[in-house]
């Protein structure tokens, strides 16, 4: 395969975009329906039965799918400061490295998560108020945390390619945005 003529950020783009847009309209409903439940507990003192099971629920579902797009983008959290101090081929290494400790962690997390799924089945575990099964919105959290792992691998191997070639662009698509001077959103 000619990784140079593939850019396997950029042919993730799409469907991360798709996961995010998705979690931001979910987290912009359980928004509305809390300034609803707001108004109904506040003039009717009437709250929306349940609602505050629900949404515990689905934020774990909703916080998962930004974590794909933060990846993809490059959005984490790097010091770049001893990088820059020595150098941009060093930076380069530096960043591939940092790329395999996102990976392991990414791999780690999502191991302890199906772990902990396996549990909330095996008791059957419910939320308090209305007895919600917790197990599947877990379920669901964890497949889109596990979509992480493959793009983590691509954001990877761009990082090492850039590395050994010592050129742009790297695995995210802010350094491709950077050199290619243009928008990250797919056409």
């Amino acid at each position: 395969m000619d990784w140079e003529k593939i850019n396997l950020s950029r042919r993730l783009a799409t469907p991360v975009l798709w996961v995010a847009l998705l979690g931001f309209l979910g987290l912009l409903l359980v928004s509305i329906v809390t300034d609803i439940d707001v108004v109904m507990r506040g003039v009717f003192l009437m709250p929306i039965h349940g609602f505050e099971d629900f949404k515990s629920l689905a934020f774990a579902v909703l916080i998962a799918t930004s974590f794909v797009m933060v990846l993809l983008h490059g959005d984490n959290v790097t010091i770049r400061f001893l990088g820059k101090a020595l150098g941009k081929r060093t930076s380069y290494w530096l960043e591939a490295f940092a790329s395999v400790l996102v990976f392991v962690f990414f791999v780690i997390m999502e191991w302890q998560l199906v772990g902990f799924v396996v549990e909330l089945r095996e008791v059957n575990d419910t939320t308090m108020t209305v007895g919600l099964l917790t197990w599947p919105w877990w379920a669901i959290s964890v497949a889109i945390t596990g979509l992480c792992i493959p793009v983590q691998f691509f954001v990877m191997i761009g990082h090492f390619l850039r590395a050994v070639r010592g050129r742009e662009p790297g695995g995210t698509l802010r350094r491709l945005d950077e050199e290619e001077g243009g928008s990250h959103v797919p056409n």
